[in-house]
C-alpha cells in the first residue's frame, strides 16, 4: 500500500524532497551508513601507517595487537556499512517509484474525459513506466553517488587537514576545477536528456496509435507510411541517445 499523503508540488525539487521525507528513518540510516563507510575506508591507510611506523621504529611487537584489531574491525565494518547504505537507498528508490506511479494514476483518474481525449495514450504509458523507473534510479543510484562524491571530498580533506593543513592547497584547486567542469557538463547534458525523454514518449505514442488503429491502417493501405513514421521517431531517439553518450564520453569527470 503506497503512502498517500499529499506531496509538495511547487517544483521538481520540492516534490522529490517531500517524497523522501516520508521515510526519514531510511534516508537518515542510509546517510549514516554512507558516512560510516567513508570514515572507515579513510581510516584503513592511517591504521596501516601506524602499524608500519611501529615496525620501522623497532617498537614492541605487543603494541601491534591493538592496531591490528582496530584494522580488523575497520575492515569488517566497511562492507557492512556499504551493505546497509545499498539496502537503504534501494528501498527508498523503490518506494519513490511506487508512490510516484500511484500519484500519477490517481491524478489521471481525477481528470475529465476532455483532458484524456487530448492526450496521447502512448505518451502517458511512457511516463507511467519508463519515467517513473528513472525516479527509482535517481534515488537508489544517482543520489547515492552524489552524496558519495561529496563525502569522498569531505572525509579525505578532513584526514589531510589532520596531517598537514598546507596539503589542502592542491585538493582545493582540484575541487574548484571539478565543480566548474561538472557545471559545464550538466548544462550540456540537461537539454539532451530532456529532449530524449520527450522523444521516448513520442516513440511509444506512435507505436501505440498504429497498433490500436491497425484496422484503419490496413484498410487505407498505410502500412509503409506508418512504418516510416515510426522509423523517423525511433531514429530521432537513437540520435539523442548517441548524442548523450558522446557528451558523457567527452566529460573528464566521468573518468574520475
Amino acid at each position: 500500500m503506497s503512502d498517500r499523503r499529499p506531496s509538495d508540488t511547487p517544483g521538481p525539487i520540492g516534490w522529490i524532497v517531500s517524497h523522501l521525507l516520508r521515510y526519514p528513518l531510511l534516508v537518515v540510516g542510509s546517510l549514516v551508513c554512507q558516512m560510516a563507510s567513508w570514515a572507515l575506508f579513510a581510516a584503513i591507510p592511517v591504521l596501516i601507517g601506524r602499524v608500519a611506523q611501529v615496525l620501522v621504529q623497532g617498537g614492541d611487537v605487543s603494541s601491534l595487537l591493538p592496531a591490528t584489531l582496530a584494522l580488523l574491525v575497520v575492515g569488517l565494518g566497511n562492507p557492512l556499512a556499504l551493505l546497509g547504505l545499498q539496502l537503504g537507498f534501494m528501498t527508498v528508490g523503490n518506494r519513490l517509484e511506487r508512490n510516484a506511479r500511484d500519484e500519477l494514476y490517481r491524478g489521471l483518474l481525477g481528470k475529465s474525459q476532455t483532458f484524456h481525449n487530448r492526450q496521447r495514450i502512448g505518451d502517458l504509458m511512457a511516463r507511467a513506466t519508463d519515467d517513473t523507473s528513472h525516479l527509482n534510479q535517481m534515488a537508489s543510484t544517482g543520489m547515492q553517488y552524489s552524496i558519495d562524491l561529496v563525502l569522498g571530498f569531505v572525509v579525505v580533506l578532513a584526514y589531510v587537514a589532520l596531517l598537514e593543513v598546507r596539503l589542502l592547497l592542491v585538493p582545493a584547486v582540484y575541487i574548484g576545477a571539478f565543480v566548474v567542469t561538472t557545471r559545464g557538463y550538466v548544462n550540456r547534458i540537461r537539454p539532451v536528456v530532456t529532449e530524449q525523454r520527450a522523444q521516448h514518449g513520442l516513440v511509444v505514442a506512435t507505436a501505440e496509435e498504429t497498433i490500436t488503429g491497425i484496422e484503419v491502417v490496413k484498410a487505407a493501405v498505410r502500412e509503409s507510411w506508418e512504418r516510416e513514421r515510426f522509423a523517423q521517431a525511433a531514429g530521432s531517439f537513437r540520435s539523442l541517445f548517441a548524442r548523450q553518450g558522446w557528451i558523457e564520453g567527452l566529460n573528464p569527470t566521468m573518468l574520475a
